[in-house]
């Protein structure tokens, strides 16, 4: 009987401290693990930010921007072409800057997070001339100041492309333009302010919304098949379709109104 005992107390014995080297194993690999988190080199979903810094990249002319996933996108008219990347020092060697056939494109390639803070990364471009921003980002696009390119293109959709861009980042701009066109086929918001001689604001499908009543357009096109509100404020005319749910609201009657109301979306005057 008492060696059975014996047996039966080294048995748990030997499992308890099989338990006890595997967690104290575990625990020391995490260790080692974090500890060289704290560098450029680090395991990238345990990697630290670092401290906050500021790189200029010196690219090649461009009029067009396509900005991808996990960045802020900041956009200041000025007489001097600028690309200025914000982000975690140990962080900076994985964003990628390229310029081809005048387009900039911008990748944060820091894809996996566990312990950082997200939107760490932001970039602050300044341009005389941007003809195009598409956002691929899923995180805002702002203007500073307000920007006064002689014609504009904002696209969030993936019509051409299905699935390869996101479609879900917001822009806020203040603009003084003279045409100004609006793409969007996803759940992207665009919040505008200032002024255009044209606009032509395409919401083609989803849930986008465009927020415009602080943009005083002087000859609006619209096509709306969105399910949300497109808010404008057109002066001269107002042209186009509305070929879903979403309502077109308009904060101003100009002298011109030419839109078909093809289903149970409708404009309307406030």
């Amino acid at each position: 009987m008492r060696n059975n005992k014996s047996i039966e107390f080294c048995k748990r014995t030997s499992k308890l401290f099989r338990k006890v080297l595997l967690l104290v194993s575990c625990s020391a690999a995490f260790l080692v693990l974090f500890s060289g988190c704290d560098s450029e080199n680090g395991w990238d979903c345990t990697q630290k930010a670092g401290t906050i810094v500021q790189t200029e990249f010196t690219v090649q002319p461009f009029s067009k921007i396509l900005v991808w996933e996990r960045i802020k996108l900041f956009v200041k008219q000025g007489d001097e072409q600028k690309v200025v990347v914000e982000t975690g020092e140990n962080l900076m060697n994985d964003i990628e800057v390229t310029v081809t056939d005048g387009k900039l494109e911008i990748h944060n390639n820091n894809s996996c997070n566990l312990v950082r803070d997200y939107g760490l990364t932001k970039v602050y471009i300044t341009s005389p001339n941007i003809t195009e921003i598409r956002s691929s980002t899923g995180l805002p696009i702002e203007s500073i100041g307000v920007l006064q390119y002689p014609s504009l293109k904002l696209l969030s959709e993936d019509q051409q492309n299905e699935d390869q861009y996101h479609t879900d980042g917001d822009f806020t701009m203040n603009l003084e333009v003279e045409n100004l066109t609006i793409v969007a086929n996803g759940l992207s918001k665009f919040y505008l302010s200032g002024s255009a001689t044209s606009a032509n604001f395409g919401l083609y499908a989803s849930d986008c919304r465009i927020f415009s009543e602080n943009l005083i357009v002087q000859n609006l096109i619209v096509f709306h098949r969105s399910t949300a509100e497109m808010i404008v404020n057109p002066q001269q005319s107002i042209r186009g379709k509305i070929v879903s749910l979403g309502d077109v609201i308009s904060k101003n009657r100009p002298p011109i109104v030419e839109v078909e109301e093809l289903y149970r979306g409708k404009l309307i005057f406030e």
